[in-house]
């Protein structure tokens, strides 16, 4: 917590604070802001200001692996080696 600058975090309205990126009363992924005021978590119904993100950087990067290098996923690994769930 100590390398998030308090403009890092939501929670103006909510009992939990949290990354400006996940909604403090679910934990959802929120929505990228857009033309609207408020960015609204489309899980719970949570709004934070879209003034809240001014400044922030979204950086998105993403792995192309050649073809035949990738190994294949087990089916009898669980959902923990699927990754996080986006609701």
């Amino acid at each position: 917590l100590d390398s998030l600058s308090v403009m890092d975090l939501a929670g103006t309205s909510s009992s939990f604070q949290s990354d400006l990126d996940f909604c403090p009363d679910c934990g959802s992924v929120l929505p990228l802001p857009g033309a609207q005021d408020t960015v609204t978590c489309t899980r719970c119904g949570f709004s934070i200001n879209v003034r809240d993100f001014e400044g922030k950087v979204v950086k998105t990067s993403f792995v192309f692996h050649k073809l035949g290098t990738a190994m294949p996923m087990s089916m009898e690994e669980g959902p923990e080696f699927q990754g996080p769930v986006v609701s």
